[in-house]
């Protein structure tokens, strides 16, 4: 089974419609990344971001190749 992963600007406290969605964990990290860094000022971490997808989905981001820690 495939997992979609989504991260919203708005989940996050922002007053902003950018959401970034797919089922591959390091793609969603980069793309949410960089909007929040260009347009937010704010640059998180790519283990700060896996946590927010790990608490999103309960811990079980996969993407078909492993656990998604694998592709950081």
């Amino acid at each position: 089974m495939l997992l979609i992963i989504k991260l919203s600007c708005r989940d996050y406290g922002y007053e902003c419609d950018f959401v970034a969605e797919g089922s591959d964990a390091p793609i969603i990290i980069e793309k949410f990344g960089k909007h929040t860094e260009t347009e937010h000022g704010i640059e998180y971490s790519k283990e700060v971001l896996m946590q927010f997808i790990l608490r999103k989905t309960g811990g079980k981001p996969k993407n078909g190749h492993g656990s998604c820690f694998d592709q950081l």
